[in-house]
């Protein structure tokens, strides 16, 4: 199921919608390009913008989403709920900032999370795939646009496995509790 453009989301086509280059040129995904190739890339990757208002769904837990967004005004919610309607905020997303990444690259990988509208945004939709199948022109952007996706996706994979290491239960004896703090105020002393 391919849900790059959901139902309740206003497409505003990228030639009616003036988009922000100064804002792109600031962003992991189009670092090192200048303004005349950043709208090139816009047109090679099919840009399309898109506004949400507050509280609308973006993407839902199960899309298959072949575009990633990258956030131009107002903010998106990355979010879980669990069977019982709890849910959890994993991130808040502000312009600059991409979602969706991982998944748009991983064709036919269910979301395990949702994307809401935090309050009223506008969103850049880039389809991935053609950012990472070389175009029939051979755009010279298309090696910068891979090694920033592949940083974008490398530093959020980074970052949750530090957020992990430091929300993982820890399983400490009780014996052996107080070792990390001794170790770390008496160094080179033998522990028993």
């Amino acid at each position: 199921m391919d849900t790059s453009s959901q139902s309740n989301a206003t497409a505003s086509p990228v030639t009616k919608t003036r988009i922000d280059i100064t804002l792109l040129a600031k962003t992991r995904l189009f670092q090192g390009a200048n303004a005349h190739e950043i709208e090139a890339m816009l047109q090679c990757l099919d840009a399309q913008p898109r506004t949400y208002p507050k509280g609308s769904y973006i993407y839902r837990m199960g899309d298959m989403p072949r575009a990633m967004g990258l956030v131009l005004k107002g903010s998106v919610r990355i979010e879980s709920t669990d069977a019982w309607g709890a849910t959890a905020v994993f991130a808040q997303i502000g312009p600059g900032q991409a979602f969706a990444e991982a998944y748009a690259c991983a064709p036919g990988e269910p979301m395990e999370v949702a994307a809401v509208a935090a309050q009223d945004c506008e969103v850049l939709m880039l389809d991935v795939q053609r950012i990472i199948n070389v175009c029939s022109k051979t755009c010279e952007h298309h090696a910068l646009l891979i090694r920033n996706l592949l940083a974008v996706i490398a530093r959020k994979n980074i970052g949750l496995s530090q957020r992990a290491r430091h929300t993982a239960p820890k399983n400490h004896s009780r014996q052996g509790a107080g070792i990390p703090f001794f170790a770390s105020e008496h160094p080179g002393v033998a522990h028993v």
